[in-house]
């Protein structure tokens, strides 16, 4: 499922488009988990019972990073109100930039209700890790602006979502 170039320092990913309806702003059967920092942890039933961590950035952004047990693997989704240009299973070329270190790979559009976005899966652990411990993350869909999001407080976030999924059994 994944290509990794070490040279380029990029890994390919993919969507999991089946699983974007289970996890958008208004999906149902989400149990709060716990709240860290800015970002809220929630048990996604739908989704296997993975965690998922989410926020909305001052821009309206609603970023979400989760894990999915039952693919081995996890995903990005990001979805604002003003992405009205987003297509519904429409495919886009997707960028991560962490401060030097990119992914490529492809999103599939969504839309639920008022909300536009996108939505990737992932089984790449160096993603998260970068992720996880840098402090911004640019991203680049199709040919849409960038979008540059700070990742403070990610760390502790993501720490609890692992521990919110070990305690799913």
């Amino acid at each position: 499922m994944f290509t990794k170039f070490i040279a380029s320092r990029t890994a390919a990913f993919t969507v999991a488009a089946g699983l974007a309806a289970a996890l958008t702003p208004a999906a149902q059967a989400q149990e709060a988990w716990k709240t860290v920092g800015d970002w809220n942890i929630v048990v996604e039933e739908n989704a296997g019972n993975g965690c998922l961590m989410e926020k909305t950035f001052d821009n309206g952004i609603l970023l979400q990073f989760g894990l999915l047990p039952l693919r081995d693997g996890g995903f990005f989704a990001a979805y604002s109100e003003d992405w009205t240009f987003i297509e519904e299973g429409a495919k886009a070329p997707v960028s991560f930039l962490f401060e030097g270190v990119e992914f490529n790979g492809e999103s599939e559009g969504y839309i639920d209700g008022p909300w536009y976005g996108g939505f990737v899966f992932t089984n790449n652990v160096a993603l998260v890790y970068e992720f996880a411990k840098k402090t911004q993350m640019t991203v680049t869909a199709g040919d849409n602006p960038p979008v540059t999001l700070s990742l403070d407080g990610t760390l502790k976030g993501v720490e609890e979502l692992i521990n919110c999924q070990a305690a799913q059994g």
